[in-house]
């Protein structure tokens, strides 16, 4: 188990809901690097023009794709803070695919500098969950209850300078590649079509008949393709996917 200090730790975590709870059940600084990064081009950091910001934008939240390249940038700026001051470097990740790719991501970022940084990798799938016959699967790390997370700190491992050089290697290969969507298979990172999911979307508009088209049944396919596929994928890319194919299906 590897022992940091808490006085000059920051907590890092890819997922804004889970750094809520690691927040309110820790009481130390997290930092949210929730970047969506299955979706888009993984150079859109360094590009507020990227077409991500307004895909986003139009399907997510109120918020315009201006605010959404600030606020990326301000945790950006925390992280940077942070890092420059020497200050220790707890990871939260999983193997979702927006965590995995996040945590390479941070590797790479972190690749050059001599920090003292540690990983907790924490199971999406957890037996005899809450001390029942249970089998619990989460999709991302947003679904963890706060009373778990005591239970992973000492499952905390050391992320040497050697490890973080060789992890963003293969982050350099993904960037590389840069496929429009990305999918963890068999625990490796996959470059696949914007379509990949489409198939889903599909069954649960079979499932709930989409004509006549209403605010409700598309929150209701949404929120069937979620259900039975917790993989870990934004609701936001799901609307985006079903617009196209509402809109293919009118012509």
């Amino acid at each position: 188990m590897a022992k940091i200090t808490e006085e000059t730790m920051i907590d890092i975590t890819f997922n804004e809901a889970f750094a809520d709870t690691l927040h309110q059940h820790l009481k130390t600084p997290v930092i949210a690097l929730q970047f969506d990064l299955q979706i888009g081009s993984l150079h859109r950091l360094n590009n507020a023009l990227d077409p991500f910001w307004q895909l986003k934008a139009k399907h997510d939240s109120n918020s315009t794709a201006a605010q959404l390249v600030a606020a990326a940038h301000q945790q950006l700026a925390r992280l940077r803070k942070s890092t420059d001051a020497g200050e220790a470097v707890r990871v939260w990740w999983s193997d979702s695919a927006d965590d995995t790719l996040g945590f390479l991501w941070l590797c790479d970022r972190l690749k050059d500098q001599q920090l003292n940084v540690t990983h907790i990798k924490v199971p999406l799938t957890v037996a005899n969950y809450q001390n029942r016959d249970v089998l619990k699967r989460f999709a991302t790390l947003g679904d963890i209850d706060s009373d778990a997370v005591n239970a992973y700190l000492d499952t905390a491992k050391n992320l040497s300078y050697s490890l973080r050089q060789t992890y963003s290697y293969e982050w350099r290969a993904l960037s590389a590649a840069n496929a429009p969507l990305r999918v963890a298979i068999n625990g490796h990172m996959v470059g696949v079509p914007a379509d990949f999911l489409d198939g889903a979307l599909r069954q649960a508009m079979l499932n709930i008949k989409l004509k006549p088209v209403s605010f409700a049944k598309r929150t209701r396919i949404i929120t069937e393709t979620l259900t039975a596929y917790p993989i870990g994928v934004p609701a936001w890319w799901y609307r985006h996917r079903l617009a196209i194919l509402n809109d293919r299906s009118n012509k």
